[in-house]
């Protein structure tokens, strides 16, 4: 690779894109990652519920209903709440700090209290957040779980983002031991040249219990994956070891203990 000084402004926005790495950091590469999270909390929430992630502006529901959900007659019940926010960034040497999404992570806290209240209610949420097991405990119950990304870079692009879900699926699958190849295969089948990820793209990723995964581009629910190590493989890219971004898996550990303790 010649050096950056080299480099025609032409050609630098497609070398940004494939250095990103979404599986955890590695730090011989010659691309330092920088990620901001802040706890929701910190956040400046609107008059209409929403939080907004104050490094892009992007505005992300305190409250969401989930993909795999088809109506709202449950008095809210099945409602996630907003866990915690982040964004994952790559800085350049001599470039400014690129913004590639910013992400949300949301729970059902019924579901919570009801599978892990008796293990960890008593755990204050400053210990909760450094517990591994709690982590591992929360991918192991099937707890009704999304993800939403909100796309900011607007270099970003579709083979990009499927070899970079897949080479991390396929990583997290191999630290269970499960053989799983399926759904890996669906899932990279959806990001095609013809699915446009403009920014402010909103992605809505669901983990349904039964294990059942939905996909959501914009208006769209794209497909549906039956399978629970799949599920537990992509959500571990967040709440696993090491997570895509370290301070937002602590963020949503402390919401979570909060929620456990009644207080959040």
């Amino acid at each position: 690779m010649p050096p950056f000084e080299d480099m025609s402004p032409k050609v630098l926005p497609n070398i940004l894109t494939e250095s990103i790495e979404i599986d955890g950091l590695d730090e011989k590469e010659d691309l330092l990652e920088q990620v901001s999270a802040m706890r929701v909390q910190d956040y400046t929430f609107s008059t209409e519920s929403f939080v907004i992630e104050p490094k892009t502006g992007f505005k992300f529901p305190t409250y969401l209903f989930p993909v795999g959900y088809k109506d709202r007659l449950d008095g809210g019940s099945l409602n996630q709440v907003l866990a915690g926010v982040g964004i994952r960034s790559v800085n350049i040497i001599k470039l400014s700090l690129l913004k590639i999404y910013a992400f949300g992570f949301y729970l059902n806290p019924q579901r919570l209290r009801a599978e892990l209240g008796s293990n960890y209610g008593g755990v204050l949420p400053e210990e909760l957040k450094l517990k591994s097991s709690f982590y591992d405990d929360i991918l192991r119950h099937e707890l009704d779980m999304s993800v939403r990304l909100i796309v900011h870079h607007k270099k970003v692009r579709i083979g990009l983002v499927k070899s970079t879900f897949e080479t991390a699926l396929k990583n997290r699958l191999k630290k269970m031991k499960s053989n799983e190849e399926e759904g890996v295969r669906v899932f990279c089948s959806y990001f095609t040249e013809e699915l446009l990820l403009p920014a402010g793209t909103i992605i809505d990723f669901h983990w349904q219990p039964g294990g059942h995964f939905h996909t959501k581009v914009g208006d769209r629910v794209i497909g549906t994956i039956h399978s629970l190590d799949f599920c537990r493989a992509f959500f571990d890219i967040y709440i696993g070891e090491p997570p895509v971004c370290n301070r937002a898996k602590h963020d949503i550990g402390l919401k979570l203990g909060h929620i456990l303790h009644g207080s959040g």
